[in-house]
């Protein structure tokens, strides 16, 4: 009835933004002038959980687990002013943060005959300690092919919201983030 399960993915967001335009001055013609913001996220996830399977058959697990998520967080932001042939850098900053946060989940598996599973998880965390204070839910249904007895391919749907704010001596990192969207994922079982 006992379990372990480990899991990791990433999501990387960057955008930027760029205006250009130029001054026109009667002696020296036109001047170009512009701005360029550059934003780079980055979110790195490791879950870990022991799992205990309360109901247990042929083709149904469900169950509950208890873990950790760590969170890897890397944020830049770069500004620049243009003008002339010259360029100016307002903002350069760099934050990166790597969370310990405990967690707590439930879990159906459904695997009728075949090659097809299916598997939904529900996870949840509220914590204060040290100098983090967050909020974390994780959800996901995933529809598995196995490749073999121990390798499948899926896809799915997942939801995580991460609400983190980090007390640092002279500021402090507030994260609200939501993600949402279809995966594709490998699973290697033992």
């Amino acid at each position: 009835r006992w379990g372990i399960w480990f899991a990791n993915w990433r999501y990387d967001v960057n955008g930027s933004r760029t205006w250009q335009d130029a001054i026109e001055l009667p002696e020296r013609g036109d001047i170009p002038v512009g701005a360029t913001v550059q934003t780079d996220f980055d979110a790195t996830w490791y879950v870990l959980e022991a799992t205990w399977s309360f109901v247990q058959t042929d083709t149904f697990d469900g169950g509950i687990g208890l873990g950790f998520h760590v969170v890897d967080l890397d944020t830049t932001l770069n500004a620049e002013l243009e003008l002339g042939d010259g360029r100016i850098e307002i903002v350069r900053g760099n934050l990166d943060t790597l969370a310990p946060l405990p967690n707590i989940m439930a879990y159906l598996y459904w695997d009728p005959p075949g090659r097809w599973d299916l598997e939904a998880r529900y996870g949840w965390f509220g914590l204060s300690y040290d100098k983090y204070d967050g909020r974390l839910t994780n959800s996901h249904i995933k529809v598995n092919f196995a490749l073999s007895q121990r390798l499948s391919i899926g896809v799915g749907y997942q939801y995580v919201h991460l609400d983190v704010d980090v007390e640092e001596k002279r500021y402090t990192q507030i994260y609200d983030i939501d993600f949402d969207g279809p995966v594709a994922m490998l699973r290697f079982r033992f």
